[in-house]
This record gives C-alpha cells, structure tokens and sequence, in this order.
C-alpha cells in the first residue's frame, strides 16, 4: 500500500523541476567548428522546447561584418534562417532565443567554407597571472593548451564582429575551435581543478589573417 502511495508522491515532486527547466539548444547546423565543402544555404537550430525571437533572431557574418543571413523565422523549437550564397572563407553566427519561461538563451557559432587553416607559430597568452599556449595567432583551427591540473571547464571568446561569445570546452587540459575572424578577443577561462575548486581568469589577445 504504502509503494502505491509512494510513486504518484513522487511523481509530483518532480514535476516542478521538469517545469522550471530552461529551454537548451540540441543540434546546430552548421555545426560548431565544422569546416564545410559546400555553401550551406540556410541555417538551423533546433532546441529542447519552445522558443520565441525576432527576425534577427538568428544572425550571419563574414569576416568583414557583414551581414549574410535572411530574416530569423521560429516554428515551435526550430529556429532557421536563409543563407547568400557564401564565398570561400570563415562565418560565425549568432543566436538569441527566449524560452517559455522567459529565459534567454544565446551564443555563437563559427564555422569555414572551403577554407584550411593555416600554419602559425605557437603563441602564448596571458589570463590573469597565467601564459597559457596558443597553437597560433591567426585565423583558423587552433588549441589552447591550459595549466597543470585543469580537468574541465569552457573558454569564452568575444569577438566585436559577434553578438554573444562562442565556447571551447575543454577536455584533458585543451580546448580547440575556430578562430574565424582577425581583431581582438576577449577570453574567459572557466576551468574545474577538482570537484570543489573552479578557477576563472580572463585576458585579450589579438589574432591576425
């Protein structure tokens, strides 16, 4: 009697935490860093639930700042807009949603059209009191390769060119993406040494064509 009780009590109780969860994004395509053969003619996000946004909604650069993409539209959770047709080279895009339950969710996202990365002397950078190693200062694919000890964590770079930062996760100490754009970055380091201790450190550093 009682495990008949017991379920349906629980099953309540869950029920206002599947409520107040936030809207996530699950697939983006392009996809994050991808480097793509073709120009893609549109892009396309689809998230978790429901999601509401403007026309610009969803936005695309080129490396000069402009504009590429068409007007953002939402169906339920899909959020799509139309591509130009895009000339060898690096794009990012970004995004700005608000969920049902009026929580905002926005990022980036960079990817390549017929465009390899080329080689760069090894660099470092400056976070906080930290020189951390990057694979090169210049446009394309490149790691960071963070201190002794990190387990885990996300970089941060903000670029002018983009409305929201996109993130590199790191995995065994390094984070590795696309630089898609020349200028200035800021970077945020969030990176876990333990399950108790998080570390944050912040710089700029300049990456060139």
């Amino acid at each position: 009697m009682y495990q008949r009780l017991l379920i349906p009590l629980l099953a309540l109780l869950l029920l206002p935490a599947a409520a107040a969860g936030h809207a996530s994004l699950r697939s983006a395509t392009p996809a994050p860093n991808a480097t793509l053969q073709t120009s893609p003619t549109s892009l396309r996000l689809v998230f978790s639930e429901h999601v509401n946004g403007s026309g610009d909604a969803l936005v695309a650069v080129s490396a000069d700042g402009v504009r590429v993409s068409g007007t953002a539209t939402i169906t339920g959770g899909v959020l799509t807009a139309p591509l130009s047709a895009l000339r060898p080279g690096r794009y990012a895009y970004s995004y700005t949603v608000e969920s049902l339950d009026g929580h905002v969710i926005t990022g980036s996202v960079a990817f390549a059209v017929r465009t390899r990365t080329r080689a760069a002397t090894p660099t470092s950078v400056m976070l906080n009191d930290r020189r951390v190693r990057l694979s090169g200062a210049r446009v394309g694919q490149r790691t960071l390769l963070l201190w002794a000890g990190v387990r885990e964590g996300t970089v941060r770079w903000t670029s002018p060119l983009l409305a929201a930062p996109f993130v590199w996760t790191i995995r065994d100490g390094n984070a590795s993406g696309l630089l898609p754009f020349a200028g200035d970055y800021a970077l945020e380091v969030r990176a876990r040494t333990s399950i108790f201790h998080e570390t944050i450190a912040t710089g700029t550093t300049t990456i060139q064509p």
